[in-house]
């Protein structure tokens, strides 16, 4: 989405598109953000910025090897493996 807006702007003068606002949906809009925390709409706003990055998750026992398991467990006992950190809050997400 917001590939294509940057696109929209950058059209030259040549091209007017002409196109109406749909008043009751932006009037929705506003609302349903009014009634959003600020702490919300910002992370809305970094989750919708750090999807576009396709950032990749993080994996303890892909990084640490095939012998992570000697060395860490999970409390519920499940399989190492399956633990991801979400690429939103690894090194490459924070910057």
């Amino acid at each position: 989405l917001e590939k294509h807006l940057r696109a929209m702007l950058t059209l030259d003068d040549a091209y007017d598109p002409v196109f109406e606002l749909n008043q009751p949906l932006v009037e929705a809009a506003q609302r349903s953000l009014g009634r959003m925390s600020l702490a919300d709409r910002a992370s809305a706003l970094i989750r919708s910025a750090v999807y576009g990055a396709r950032l990749e998750d993080f994996s303890v026992s892909a990084k640490a090897g095939s012998e992570a398991q000697l060395l860490f467990e999970r409390m519920d006992g499940s399989e190492l493996s399956d633990l991801r950190v979400p690429g939103l809050y690894t090194r490459a997400g924070f910057n």
